[in-house]
């Protein structure tokens, strides 16, 4: 049954994200000293007992905890900490759960690295996710983050890859589920990506014990959440009196009434209609990601057109449009493989005089004006293309994860020399994956 909503008082569920060195570890301690209350504080630390480097500035238990880095280890430390009566729990950092050494990445490619892998691994990640979020205990996360990149219109007017700030590195929606996201730079200074209390949202701030203490504040202006028993409801009869003259009893019949006009009831499907026909973030993403593919992008906007799907706001698409886009653009793919649209495209262009012409001035110019020795050959337009498909394709992690040890976040940024090795290092272990699976 409904009930009139009422704020309750909650335990603070944070995230702090930011690259090294921008101040992850000292803001966790900073802002668990201000939601403590005096009480004890817990810290899990996975990041080579680092946090105990501000042992001399802040009281706190600490586990250190090394790999494998699995879901259950993860969950068993914040099970220990509820126990033990810590007021604040802090975890440094969630990231190793994702992609560190025994973490879920490397238990889905232990298994095989096939998309149905995920079935195994992704129950196990949200019992993770749970035990912070059901913890009777405040639960700050911090995290790393890595630059973002996503499809979008560049100066030329063409689709291409481009960075989109900063995104942490564990499962993607792991942000949503909590009170507060703070965001922090390389000066220290925290900003608010998601704030359900409007107290930080559009500021830039240094997190201190103060910034705990107006969270702890506002958490707990709710009502208390304890259950109240109901009263079982007590019936009163009046007493009996006795009357000089006893009164005969008549059977009157009663008069018919004319039955009273009920309103229809609101049947589930009425209630869950409008519901149902809402996208997801998830789904949102995955037609924007559509349309900006750089070989079924302009078949998938022909789609949409089909279908009068709104290409400008996604959030207006319906679940039976984009389940009709959906089974298109699959039917259309299995049709036609991005080989054979690469194909196409350089029989195309080599067709065009023009184009011959400005390919074969440009070798020139690359003959007879080579680059400097100690200026290294930046990736060519061919292997960034390669690069570009490989970070939105279906081994996008193994990308990232190669980039990541070369420690080159954006593909431009590339050598010649880097380019070629790291696509030798990509097609090997795709290669590997793809064997394995069929075997």
């Amino acid at each position: 049954m409904f009930k009139i909503a009422v704020k309750e008082k909650l335990k603070a569920k944070v995230l702090l994200d930011g690259g090294s060195g921008s101040g992850k570890t000292y803001s966790a301690l900073m802002l668990a000293e201000g939601l403590a209350e005096g009480g004890k504080i817990a810290l899990i630390d996975t990041e080579n007992r680092s946090a105990s480097l501000y042992a001399d500035r802040f009281k706190f238990d600490v586990l250190d905890l090394y790999a494998p880095f699995t879901p259950e280890k993860y969950i068993e430390a914040i099970k220990a900490a509820e126990d033990s009566g810590y007021a604040v729990l802090i975890i440094d950092s969630i990231t190793h759960e994702w992609n560190g050494e025994g973490g879920c990445l490397d238990i889905q490619t232990n298994l095989g690295g096939r998309y149905q892998d995920w079935a195994k691994v992704t129950p196990r990640h949200n019992k993770f996710v749970g035990a912070i979020l059901n913890s009777k205990i405040h639960v700050i996360s911090t995290v790393r983050s890595k630059m973002g990149y996503d499809m979008g219109m560049q100066g030329n007017g063409k689709m291409g890859v481009q960075k989109v700030g900063t995104q942490p590195i564990t499962r993607d929606g792991f942000e949503y589920e909590m009170t507060v996201v703070f965001s922090l730079n390389q000066n220290h200074y925290a900003g608010c990506s998601k704030d359900r209390t409007s107290m930080f949202d559009g500021k830039d701030f240094i997190v201190t014990r103060d910034t705990g203490k107006q969270l702890l504040e506002w958490l707990n202006s709710g009502t208390d959440n304890t259950p109240v028993k109901p009263q079982p409801e007590v019936k009163t009869t009046p007493p009996a009196t006795k009357s000089a003259t006893a009164k005969p009893v008549t059977t009157e019949k009663p008069k018919q009434e004319a039955p009273a006009q009920t309103e229809k009831p609101v049947t589930k499907s009425e209630l869950t209609q409008t519901k149902e026909s809402e996208l997801t973030q998830n789904e949102i993403k995955l037609l924007k990601d559509t349309l900006g593919h750089p070989y079924y992008g302009e078949q998938a906007k022909i789609y949409f057109s089909e279908v009068g799907a709104d290409m400008v706001n996604l959030e207006n698409v319906t679940k039976k449009q984009m389940e009709e886009i959906k089974s298109k653009c699959i039917a259309y793919s299995e049709k036609n493989p991005v080989k054979d649209i690469i194909e196409r495209q350089m029989k195309e262009k080599q067709a065009q005089p023009e184009q011959q012409k400005l390919v074969k001035d440009e070798s020139t110019k690359l003959v007879n004006n080579p680059m400097p020795i100690d200026q290294p050959k930046k990736a060519i337009p061919g292997q960034l293309a390669a690069i570009d498909e490989a970070l939105f394709g279906e081994h996008k992690a193994i990308m990232e994860s190669e980039m990541d040890k070369l420690k080159v976040f954006d593909p431009k940024d590339l050598t010649f020399e880097q380019a070629k090795v790291l696509m030798v290092k990509y097609s090997t272990i795709v290669a590997k994956k793809q064997a394995d699976a069929a075997a």
